[in-house]
Parts: C-alpha cells; structure tokens; sequence
C-alpha cells in the first residue's frame, strides 16, 4: 500500500465541501464553503462560476493542508450537483453568464410552450407508434416525455435566447457547454495563460441533462429537435477515464484526477448499492430516490427517469431508475425561518410529542410536485388548521410530508418495475430526523438503513478514487459498508399512518394547478 489519500471535493446545492480520506476510507480532514446564490429576479438561482472556482481551489487547498498530507501523495476525486451548467468561449475560456442551477424556473414559459406545441406532440404519437411494433423500450420513454423546470433544456434554450454575445459565438461555433464537472475539468487544468482544452463531461453528469440517451449511451436526436447545436456539447467519458492532472499552478504541483461522479450516483457508489435492486434515498436539499436496475434500462411512463449510474474501467453501463421530490431541507429551513423551531435538531421529539397531526397536512411543493404526481403549477401549504393546532403538529405535518413524499416514490417505483424492495438506505443531513426515518420504515414496511457516515456522496468518491487506482474491487469494497441505525416496522403503526398518508393524497388535489 503507498502512502497516496484521496481529496474528495463535493459541491452540493449550498456548499462547496472537501475530505481528505486515508485508505481505510477514513475522514482524516475537512474544509467547506457556504455556495454564495445568486437571485437576480424571480426565478432565477445562480452561481458566479469564478467564485465558485476560487472557493474550489481554497478547500482543497484547506483540507489538505489540515491534514498533514503533502499534496504528493494526494490524489482528487469529485462529486457535483447535476444539471447546473454554464457556457463559455472555446477560444478564451470567458464565461458568457452565471452557472444557472437545477433549481431555477426562469424558462417556465418555455416549458409551457413545447408541451403544447405540435411538434412534441407529434414526437410522442410517433415514439407511441413505433413502440407498439418494436417494444423498444426507449419509444416507451419517448411516448411520454414532456418539459419540466427541472430539466436543463428550457433553461438552455433561454439562455441562448436571451444572451446575444452567447447567441453569436454559438452561430460561430466558438460556444462550449458544460455542466459543473465539465467547466471544473476546463479550469482545473489551466495555467496562468488560457491554453486549449479537451472539452469532455463524464456520464452521469450528462444522463441528468435530458439530453444524453441512456439507451444508445449517446447525444440524443432531441438535441437537434430542440435547434440545439451538437458542437456546443462535451465528449461524454465514463468514471474510469484518464482525466488527466490539476495544473500545478493551483497547489504547486500537479495533482491527478482520479474519478468524477454526479452527486446521486456517488452516493449510491457510497451506500454499495452495487447489485440488482439495491435502493438508496438522499433527504437533502431535495429527495433522490434511486433504485440499481444493474443492466436494464428503465424506460418509465410515470415520470421517472432511467439514468447511467456509472460506467466503469469494464466499459459496461451500470442504470438506475431516479425519482425526486424537490424540497427537503427546504422544508425545514423554511420551518425554522418562520419560527416553528430554533434548531432542526428539535423536530423529530416535537413531532413525537403528539399522537398524529390532528388532520393537520402539509403539501411539500415550493418547487412543484414530481413523480408520480408530476405538477409542477402545485403550491405548497398547510390545510386543516384549527384553534387547537399547535407548533408540534404543524412540525408533525411538515415531517410527515417528507416522508410521504418517499412512499409516494418508492409505492410507484416498485408498482412499475418487478423489484420488490424490503431494504433502504438513507443518507444526507436530514436522514439525521430519526422520526422521519422510523415513519418511513413503519408506512413502507421496509428496513430503512442509516449509513454510520450520512455524508455517503463523499465516501462514494473516495471507494471510486480507490476502485480506479486498483487499491480495491467492489466485492472489497461492499464490505467497507458501516451501518449506523436501523429502523424496522412497527405493526401497530401501520393502519393509522396508511389512512393519514390517503387523506394527505386527498389533499394534495387541493393544491394541484394552482399557479
């Protein structure tokens, strides 16, 4: 064994976090940076791309040197947010705007638009028609697809729309896009003087655009529908790829790259669902449920999305199915900022401390509501107030939404694929709300496992930097899996929480196509 550590480098939706690992999968070190979010108007979530570039290098920097590791024996590995993207100049290497994040609904109006328009509709009858004859699972897909805000390619067109310098340099072809991973590897690699570039994304990164095929493991057709220009687009590369090594102006030497992952991925690499079925769920900024479909392509009509999870040094890809709800500790923050607790750590005995909601329900839709619902025009609010509802049953309610919120993902998962699934694990800050955990368990009448480390994205870059470098296989790293606490159901909970869960459906048509 050498002496090498792995400097995992993990951008979350609100903060920029670094971890020096030993080989033991050890968390020896730690720096981090608050993302500074940019709200220009209505609508419109932003990042500065060089502020987030300097706070990059400053925790990198940070965390190894509190480690006690020279960068010699440092190597790097990276998780990001996906579908937040740029673009900039493939012959100065100058931005022509802000990162627009997977959380900004700016191009509302586009969405509305190609969801009404003939030529998508024509593009759904025609993939129904050819799958009725080939029962090629990715005419399935297509026989259903629709806009979301979520999705990337509303958000591009509006950008190119709207950014005349971006618009010209794309008719010159002078235009590049990237996601966060993709930009990262384009800065990362430059010196003091701009110096051409090889333009590449890895593939989990691109399969969350809406954009990349999962089925023919390319670009796909839409990007061409979309008037979209094939030459603005990254080389995809697996997770195995030589991405080459940090230019050595950025810590004094050069620094290799070893592996590079989007953010549920690595957390599933984390969680060692590496085998057929296994299922994770991350309660962060928003909920990713994720379920291994190991070589089978998933195509889904109820609004889930088949995802590469990873493509390793074998060449085989490795999918899954994802669904997502999008606020989580969206929730809770707003909980706290409008005073219904002071500390988030609080919630799980307030919501214990009373029997049930008292018909109190809470709709978690701030960003609409996804799979299965699948509105994004829902709002959000409490119904069912009364004189007697009290701080503990509005933070009941709002638990309980979340919570919810899971079931409704893994009940519609489950019911559209043949798995059945009796295990979960559970990671990301809120995962810590052992209410939420155990209420999960007793209404999906699942085991609900909690990672000794809820920070799996991380530990999911460092098992990659590991398998990469040939210091371990997955059989090996399977067994570096440390659970933390377990959930099994509780019976006598059942009946009850099922019938608060079908009111709580009840009153979700109540905020449906409110906006």
């Amino acid at each position: 064994m050498t002496s090498i550590h792995f400097a995992v480098l993990d951008i979350g939706t609100t903060s920029v976090r670094c971890y020096v690992y030993n080989q033991k999968f050890e968390v020896i070190s730690t720096a981090s940076r608050e993302i500074k979010i940019l709200l220009p108007q209505h609508g419109h979530i932003e990042i500065e791309p060089e502020e987030l570039f300097k706070d990059v290098v400053d925790v990198i920097k940070e965390a190894v040197n509190s480690s006690g590791v020279s960068f010699e024996n440092i190597t790097l590995g990276i998780s990001t947010q996906r579908s937040t993207f740029t673009t900039w100049s493939k012959s100065t290497g100058k931005v022509f705007h802000n990162f627009i994040t997977w959380k900004d609904i700016r191009a509302d109006y586009i969405v509305k638009q190609w969801n009404n328009s003939w030529k998508l509709k024509g593009l759904n009858f025609s993939a129904s028609m050819i799958y009725s004859v080939t029962r090629a699972n990715r005419f399935l897909a297509g026989s259903v697809l629709k806009l979301m805000n979520n999705q990337l390619t509303p958000r591009l067109l509006w950008v190119i729309n709207n950014n005349q310098k971006l618009n010209e340099a794309v008719k010159q072809q002078d235009a590049v896009f990237g996601t966060i991973d993709s930009f990262l590897l384009f800065r990362l690699k430059q010196g003091k003087e701009f110096k051409p570039f090889e333009h590449i994304s890895e593939v989990t990164n691109c399969t969350a655009t809406g954009l990349y095929d999962p089925f023919t493991l390319g670009w796909s057709a839409l990007i061409a529908m979309f008037n979209l220009k094939l030459h603005m687009f990254p080389k995809v590369v697996d997770n195995s790829y030589n991405f080459g090594d940090v230019d050595k102006s950025h810590f004094g030497i050069p620094v290799k790259i070893v592996g590079i992952m989007g953010d549920q991925p690595a957390s599933m690499f984390g969680n060692c669902c590496f085998d057929d079925g296994d299922a994770k769920v991350t309660l962060g900024t928003g909920t990713f449920f994720d379920i291994n479909t190991s070589k089978k392509c998933h195509a889904s009509i109820l609004g889930f999305y088949p995802l590469v999870s990873w493509i390793l040094r074998d060449g085989e890809a490795n999918y899954s199915v994802e669904g997502s709800s999008y606020d989580t500790a969206t929730i809770i923050n707003w909980g706290k900022s409008i005073g219904l607790f002071n500390d988030p750590k609080e919630t799980s005995d307030m919501a214990e401390s009373v029997e049930d909601s008292q018909n109190v329900f809470f709709i978690p839709a701030f960003s609409g509501l996804t799979a299965p619902v699948n509105d994004f025009r829902a709002a959000a609010g409490f119904i069912g107030i009364s004189a007697d509802t009290t701080r503990h049953h509005l933070v009941r309610a709002l638990l309980e939404s979340i919570v919810f919120r899971v079931a409704q993902l893994l009940k519609a998962s489950m019911k559209e694929t043949e798995y059945k699934i009796r295990r979960l694990r559970v990671d990301g800050g809120v995962s810590n709300n052992d209410f939420i955990c155990q209420t999960l368990s007793d209404i999906c009448d699942i085991t609900v496992e909690r990672s000794s480390d809820t920070e799996n994205t991380s530990l999911g870059i460092a098992f990659l930097c590991a398998y990469n470098l040939k210091f371990a296989t997955i059989d090996e790293l399977k067994k570096c899996y440390k659970p933390g606490k377990t959930f099994t159901p509780r019976l006598a909970s059942q009946a009850k929480l099922v019938a608060t869960m079908e009111r709580w459906e009840e009153a979700i048509e109540r905020f449906k196509h409110w906006y």
